[in-house]
């Protein structure tokens, strides 16, 4: 086959064609390449002489052949795991990926899920699995269609294009009954076990009537979460053509907060009111500066950062995932640390431009972040003392608090 489409990057739900001359293993690999009729994944073969044979793209060896796009004779003869240029184009990634974006609601519940479950248990979760595998093409497309064109994915301006990708995204989940499966077990527990405002989400996705039955509701809910999930992985997944993901693989990071080594100049305009870029911590830059990724305080959970993609002069603000967010806090010794998931790379420029941020004599960052709830009162106090300890010793928390707020002028 010649065509098909992306699921993530900067191609994600555009059809992509084997005979582009750019085209590129590398890109077929970051692109996560599926096709457009059977949603399953395919792999790239370029042909080096286009004048006795064209590029093409060929499924991999799934038990299921009935997809009229596959083209037996090509995918017998030619699989990544039999010939020579493969390029690290196996399945084995890709479906770690499908793992990886759905489990990412909470990666630690996955990994301590009990599949053994009472019989009533695992009644619900048949049920709540038919109840998808029925009605995902009617319900959920409808629920999807209302919050592409009330609230919008990826500010991507296209709702039509943003249902069928979306849309693609369930196919793909659909194929995969131990995802879903687990899936179903995790959300019923949320659930049962959890405030959920089911009333803001109903309206989200245009569910006013109030909604009976147990595996419509957790569906409902489950698309909410699935949608943040999707916003978070495919902005940082993305990749502008031939260049690699900006963020490697990211590892569990602890780093102290380091007190200031200089004078805090308190000069110029107070500044009750910081814009984004000035609350916004580089994390890396590309050597294009075509775009560029951030962390930035939450205002719905205090004292944790989230991830921004900055693309030339527009900005994408993810929806929050606790779970892949870092958090500023003070550890067993009484300093102020950060943690959580980042490219051990770029931990040093964060830890960095955390200190320069908190520690802004000029803007009094730290005072303005307490008064918008970014950070707590404990965080703040801490960040006072390691940012005033060069010009005035080691002072208490809550005394170095009020000497800062003294000298900026601001009642917090």
């Amino acid at each position: 086959m010649y065509k098909a489409k992306a699921l993530i990057g900067e191609r994600a739900g555009e059809v992509v064609y084997a005979k582009d001359p750019d085209l590129t293993h590398d890109l077929c690999r970051l692109w996560k390449i599926y096709c457009h009729e059977c949603k399953q994944f395919l792999y790239f073969s370029k042909s080096k002489d286009t004048d006795k044979r064209r590029s093409y793209f060929g499924h991999y060896d799934y038990e299921d052949k009935c997809c009229p796009e596959r083209s037996l004779v090509v995918s017998k003869r030619n699989q990544p795991a039999s010939f020579t240029e493969s390029h690290e184009q196996d399945l084995e990634t890709a479906e770690l990926f499908v793992e990886k974006v759905f489990y990412g609601v909470d990666p630690e519940y996955f990994q301590r899920l009990n599949r053994q479950g009472d019989e009533e248990g695992s009644r619900k979760v048949i049920d709540v699995i038919e109840w998808f595998k029925i009605s995902f093409p009617h319900d959920c497309k409808s629920w999807i269609e209302h919050y592409c064109q009330t609230i919008g994915f990826l500010d991507w301006n296209n709702p039509k294009k943003e249902v069928s990708y979306l849309m693609d995204w369930l196919r793909v989940l659909d194929r995969r009954n131990d995802i879903l499966k687990n899936l179903a077990q995790y959300f019923i527990l949320e659930c049962i076990d959890k405030q959920v405002d089911t009333n803001s989400i109903q309206s989200r996705f245009g569910a006013s009537q109030k909604i009976e039955s147990e595996p419509e509701l957790v569906w409902l809910i489950a698309l909410n979460e699935i949608l943040a999930r999707l916003a978070n992985v495919i902005s940082k997944e993305g990749c502008f053509r031939g260049r690699p993901n900006l963020l490697g693989e990211k590892k569990f990071i602890d780093f102290k907060i380091p007190a200031n080594e200089k004078k805090t100049p308190f000069k110029g305009k107070l500044r009750y009111a910081l814009t984004a870029k000035q609350m916004s911590i580089l994390v890396k830059q590309n050597e294009s500066r075509r775009f560029s990724e951030l962390v930035f305080f939450s205002d719905e959970y205090p004292n944790f950062f989230c991830y921004r993609r900055h693309d030339l002069s527009e900005s994408i603000r993810l929806g929050f995932i606790k779970d892949d967010a870092l958090l500023l806090y003070i550890d067993e010794d009484g300093d102020l640390a950060v943690q959580g998931f980042l490219d051990e790379v770029f931990a040093k420029s964060v830890i960095d431009g955390i200190s320069k941020t908190l520690f802004n004599g000029s803007g009094y960052s730290m005072l303005v972040f307490l008064g918008k709830g970014y950070i707590s009162r404990d965080v703040a106090e801490k960040a006072a003392q390691l940012a005033l300890r060069f010009k005035f010793g080691n002072l208490s928390p809550p005394e170095a608090f009020e000497k800062f707020r003294s000298l900026s002028g601001i009642r917090t």
